[in-house]
């Protein structure tokens, strides 16, 4: 017996099987995407922290390359302290150097100015804060505030190592140590990839060399010229002798 024509659709059980269908499409979709998005996320917290250490290295690179002697009007002495525990280091740097227009970040980076890099503790105390004082007015007669921003965010360890030609050294004070600059630097940083204290630490390690490095020896040079040159102007006084 047919159907009436006002009587065709679906009947109940058909439904009932369709929308069965339709539910387990969409349990197996958003189990797809859930996987991809936990996917994305763990790249995203995998890629951030060596992100935000090459960029830290970047700015902190361009500073030392740039360095000045630790003699002369607009510079003053090349300070690197060592502190912290054998597991956590918090060093602290003081130098000067100078910048340029085309550098990372204009114009704060341009002229002569006086760098200070050290750790502070993070608001929630978790971690630290590699932050960056930059005095850009040197010969102010006032105290200038530098200013100041961060370079890294969660750092867990900020070490810094100085290398003379022959031996690395953990401190450097460039007023005992002959007024020079060491031939280079060591940093290495140590990023927490998450809040969790038991999670692995991101770790990030690059060397610079001073541009501007002299050793002992070109400096004791240096003062063995500059008193010739005054044993001319005595000559000059004998010439003088001869009226």
């Amino acid at each position: 017996m047919s159907r009436k024509p006002s009587q065709l659709g679906f009947t109940l059980l058909e439904l009932i099987l369709a929308m069965g269908m339709i539910s387990m499409l969409a349990v197996s979709l958003y189990a797809t995407l859930r996987v991809a998005f936990k996917a994305r996320d763990s790249a995203t917290s995998g890629i951030a922290p060596m992100r935000s250490a090459n960029v830290a290295l970047d700015l902190l690179g361009q500073d030392i390359e740039s360095a000045l002697p630790p003699t002369g009007l607009l510079a003053g002495a090349f300070l690197g302290q060592h502190l912290g525990d054998v597991q956590i280091s918090q060093d602290t740097i003081e130098f000067y150097c100078i910048g340029s227009s085309d550098s990372f970040d204009p114009p704060r980076s341009a002229g002569f100015r006086k760098i200070d890099l050290g750790l502070i503790a993070s608001l929630d105390g978790r971690a630290y804060l590699l932050v960056r004082r930059i005095t850009s007015n040197l010969l102010s007669p006032q105290e200038v505030q530098p200013e100041e921003e961060i370079l890294c965010r969660n750092v867990r360890s900020f070490a810094l190592r100085y290398f003379d030609g022959s031996t690395w050294y953990e401190d450097w004070d460039s007023t005992q140590m002959g007024d020079i600059l060491p031939v280079a630097v060591q940093v290495d940083l140590q990023i927490q990839t998450s809040p969790d204290a038991q999670a692995p630490l991101y770790h990030a390690s690059r060397v610079f060399a001073f541009a501007c490095h002299t050793d002992a020896t070109t400096t004791s040079t240096g003062a063995t010229g500059a008193t010739g040159s005054t044993g001319g102007t005595g000559s000059t006084g004998s010439t003088g002798g001869r009226r």
